[in-house]
């Protein structure tokens, strides 16, 4: 936990914590959002055959194919009551359980949402009642606590799910996940809620829904954005979505032990954790940076305005969130922080982040000097040297930003080194030559790479896939819904500028996202799309991955985002080359070693499924790819 300090009291170093038309569809009427390019009713064997002039369906190509192979599998092994799980199997080949328990609302939540789109692509009866099951899943999540508002992450017949609680009342078959909720899983029940909600068949089920979209946003609402409650007789705070919270109020023993958040793990290293330093941490509050979460609140209140109507719940939306609170500036300004720092673009959010985590440093180390029993005279000479120290951190970062615009200036990063050896003096003098060896230590190593296309490979080394996935579930869904032109323009720009940086990784959930939904689609989208799928392979047994024996492969120089190195290549691989996941995006895809050999296992194809059928439903793809 120390290394990962010190790796992101580094990445601040180098400026890289920042951290249409109406139309009928199905039977409904919906309206998309400005610029969004008319969707396809859904095909039907009379127009099909008519399309075709023969009177018969045209054959499937080998993407089709391994499309319907992949929906057999998931109807037939991998959805037990509704929810997307990994299968393992005995001996014998008969079910001994399932895996996935823990990630199971999210990635339910983005079955729904794919088979909604396969429904509108083709008019198929089975996407429908497959898309329904996951709703109805969604729908149990939710109502299996008894908690407004509050979704667990899984529940399962107790053989299969050992520990959690037992579900009451009609829910007394399964047990249930007890554990702690993330954005991530409520990223995932929205999307698909958001996704499906136009064309949703049983009026039951949408009954079901819209009073779960409305109790989660309502808990949300009465708690400024923090999913808060009482559950199990203890008080439960899951998450916060304000865009200036920096996981202080989380603050735990438990949670003080294993902090990686910057910038309170560099506290956390140096500080035991005690109530009184935790009650002075409910003070703090950060720059606007976190633009992603900005991003998830907007997603989440869209939808759950589409899907209830609810007069409180769009005033929420209009006069607080895009009002008061400004998420749509804050999501557009900072989306993107770290990559934007280390490509030299967006140069002024950049300088307001900077500005804004020198105020945080001061005030966390006012904190740390007040739990060592420092005297208040010290904490004031302390206060104002440290916020000092900070800017000019912060300028050597934002000299280094400016000198990749013109990479000719080479003094520009020979002068940020010099800073760089010159605060390695000042903290021996201080008396911290750890960290002093530390930073020799990176200016050493990492120096030469300090260039436009070494920086580009950092950005690549060091992202969050996770984070990543949970942008474009909330892009692809605000995209599908926003019926405002300026807003749906906003959403269209910020998912370009995400695809945008990944755009060379064969990410083809990404692409066709983009492809339909962007603001300026992508036109090479169709044949990496295309490439990537015909990848994916047909075995989905987890197995080792060993990719260093391959010629081309050039190992990264730079660490990982939890401060690894070594195991990062320059490229990325193809599907095949990589770990087995049931959303393979999740995988980083420059990653040389890594899984393991699991014949019992059968992951999930939800990776495969998601990026055909978003790829069919906007027309990237046909039938005979």
């Amino acid at each position: 936990m120390a290394s990962r300090g010190l790796h992101a009291s580094a990445s601040l170093l180098f400026l890289l914590a920042a951290c249409g038309p109406a139309e009928r569809l199905a039977g409904l009427d919906r309206r998309r959002g400005a610029g969004a390019a008319p969707a396809k009713a859904p095909a039907t064997a009379a127009t099909t055959a008519a399309s075709t002039g023969a009177g018969t369906v045209p054959p499937r190509g080998p993407l089709a194919e391994r499309a319907r192979r992949f929906e057999e599998a998931m109807a037939a092994h991998h959805a037990p009551d509704g929810l997307v799980l990994d299968l393992r199997l005995d001996a014998t080949g008969g079910v001994a359980g399932y895996d996935g328990y823990g990630d199971a609302a999210i990635w339910t939540g983005t079955w729904a949402g794919v088979e909604a789109l396969r429904w509108r692509a083709t008019g198929d009866p089975d996407a429908l009642a497959a898309m329904e099951r996951a709703l109805w899943a969604l729908h149990h999540l939710h109502a299996i606590t008894g908690v407004p508002g509050l979704i667990t992450r899984g529940f399962g017949e107790p053989r299969f799910l050992s520990g959690g609680l037992p579900g009451q009342g009609p829910y007394a078959r399964w047990n249930y996940e007890t554990g702690d909720l993330s954005r991530d899983q409520y990223s995932g029940w929205f999307y698909g809620v958001g996704l499906a909600w136009e064309v949703i068949a049983d009026p039951a089920l949408r009954a079901a829904l819209r009073e779960d979209a409305r109790a989660i946003a309502y808990n949300l609402m009465m708690n400024d954005l923090a999913l808060r409650g009482s559950f199990a007789g203890a008080p439960f705070h899951h998450f916060d979505l304000d865009p200036d919270n920096l996981f202080a109020d989380e603050i735990t023993p438990q949670a003080w032990a294993t902090v990686d958040d910057f910038p309170l793990n560099v506290l956390a290293r140096s500080v035991p954790y005690s109530p009184a330093l935790a009650q002075r941490l409910l003070t703090l509050r950060g720059p606007p940076v976190r633009g992603g979460e900005a991003l998830r609140a907007l997603m989440f209140f869209t939808v759950a305005e589409h899907v209830t109507s609810d007069p409180a719940i769009a005033a929420y939306r209009r006069h607080v969130l895009l009002g008061s609170k400004d998420l749509l500036g804050h999501a557009e300004r900072n989306l993107t922080l770290f990559e934007d720092a280390v490509r030299g673009r967006n140069l002024p959010a950049v300088r307001a982040a900077l500005a804004g985590l020198a105020d945080v440093l001061a005030q966390l180390l006012d904190f740390w000097l007040q739990a060592r029993g420092q005297h208040a005279a010290v904490r004031a000479l302390a206060g104002p040297l440290a916020q000092g120290l900070s800017r000019w951190l912060g300028d050597v970062a934002l000299r280094l930003v400016a000198w990749l615009n013109d990479p000719t200036r080479q003094a520009e990063r020979d002068a940020v080194l010099a800073d760089l050896r010159l605060l390695a003096d000042v903290l021996d003098l201080v008396g911290l030559p750890d960290p002093a060896r530390t930073l020799r230590g990176l200016v050493t190593t990492y120096g030469a790479h300090l260039h436009p296309a070494g920086l580009v490979d950092l950005a690549h080394q060091m992202r969050s896939y996770v984070g990543l996935n949970l942008s474009l579930l909330a892009l692809a869904t605000s995209c599908h819904l926003e019926t405002d032109p300026a807003l749906r323009s906003a959403y269209g720009r910020m998912l370009d500028r995400v695809q945008g940086d990944v755009a060379s990784e064969g990410n083809a959930w990404a692409d066709a996202i983009q492809a339909g939904w962007g603001a300026r689609p992508w036109p090479g989208a169709a044949a990496s799309v295309r490439l990537a799928l015909a990848t994916y392979p047909d075995d989905r047994h987890p197995v080792v991955i060993d990719n260093s024996a391959l010629p081309y492969v050039v190992p990264s120089p730079w660490i990982d985002r939890f401060g690894r190195g070594g195991n990062h290549a320059v490229g990325h691989f193809g599907l095949d080359r990589r770990e087995r996941h049931r959303f393979v995006w999740q995988e980083h895809p420059r990653k040389i070693r890594g899984g393991a050999n699991q014949p019992l296992v059968e992951v999930a194809p939800l990776g495969y499924l998601a990026a055909y059928w978003t790829a069919r439903y906007h027309g990237i793809l046909g039938a005979a790819d």
